[in-house]
């Protein structure tokens, strides 16, 4: 069974930190977590070779204006700059984890 999160820290300006049912403690810094969304359109903007954050005009750095949990799946962000559509799966953001 992969590992679940056990509690979730966002600083709102910073890093979001998730500490896992194994112990493992992994912390994301927002403007990484941003420009790495996996939802389609930003996929489909990485794939084209286009920049996915920060646009012009778009806030710096990167900040969290709200997050909740989608079910046991996943967390879902609204970011400073307005988008709102991508979830950070577990599964994705323990990958990211990972040494």
């Amino acid at each position: 069974m992969a590992p679940r999160p056990t509690s979730i820290d966002i600083d709102r300006h910073e890093s979001l930190t998730v500490t896992w049912d194994d112990g493992r403690v992994s912390r994301f810094a927002l403007d990484a977590l941003r420009a790495g969304c996996h939802c389609a359109e930003c996929r489909s903007l990485r794939d084209r070779g286009a920049v996915v954050w920060p646009k012009p005009g778009d806030p710096q750095p990167a900040e969290i204006v709200s997050a909740e949990r989608v079910g046991a799946w996943g967390l879902s962000v609204e970011w400073n700059d307005g988008h709102t559509t991508g979830i950070y799966t577990w599964e994705l953001l323990r990958a990211w984890s990972e040494p």
